[in-house]
């Protein structure tokens, strides 16, 4: 029972992530505004992904198995204190981007007052100095943040780190074709999700050793 109840859970998961991958692509952008004004495209993007997400939780099938508990309050404390940083990493990370650009609402905005849309730029300053996504970071943290670990929020954190980091990759490439050589060199100098290159720190120490 709990295996078709995964099952159905996955394939929620798995709609709700091709339609927030595909969506996201520039081909399907550049389809999409055949029949939609452009200026509205991210807005529905953004609706599009909220509904779904909604669908998602009311066919979700509860697993309530535990894999883990932490039960000292040392520890509880010290997992909240986590979860609050990633919850604020995360934040700083859609102001810095401008987050009424995510949203669609400066695109609608700049079209109700004539105004030619403008892309923001590379964002390469404060947290975007020490790791390339932010806001990815901080929504990983916040899924794995948890003093208690059940079926199904061992499923969600599974589920979406694999696809922050496909998801990530794939943005990594557009960013690439937009952006060029300013983007190619800012992911030689900038970690991907950490504040620190492990490889480099496992490398420096093989050679120390």
């Amino acid at each position: 029972m709990i295996d078709v109840e995964v099952g159905q859970n996955l394939l929620w998961l798995f709609v709700f992530a091709a339609h927030h991958s595909l969506a996201a692509r520039p081909f399907f952008k550049a389809w999409l505004t055949r029949f939609l004004p452009p200026h509205l495209e991210r807005l529905a993007y953004v609706l599009t992904s909220a509904l779904l997400l909604v669908l998602v939780l009311w066919q979700w099938r509860p697993l309530p198995t535990f894999f883990w508990q932490v039960a000292s309050p040392p520890g509880r404390l010290a997992v909240g204190a986590l979860f609050l940083l990633g919850l604020a990493i995360a934040l700083e990370g859609v102001r810095l981007t401008d987050g009424q650009h995510l949203l669609g609402i400066r695109q609608i905005r700049d079209h109700r007052r004539g105004q030619r849309p403008v892309l923001p730029g590379l964002q390469t300053r404060s947290l975007y100095r020490w790791m390339r996504h932010p806001i990815m970071t901080g929504t990983l943290i916040l899924l794995w943040a948890r003093p208690q670990m059940n079926g199904d929020h061992l499923l969600l954190a599974l589920f979406f780190t694999g696809y922050i980091v496909v998801g990530t990759l794939l943005e990594e490439r557009d960013l690439l074709t937009v952006h060029g050589e300013e983007y190619a060199r800012y992911r030689r100098e900038v970690p991907m999700f950490l504040p620190f290159n492990l490889l480099s720190i496992k490398k420096r120490k093989c050679s120390v050793l």
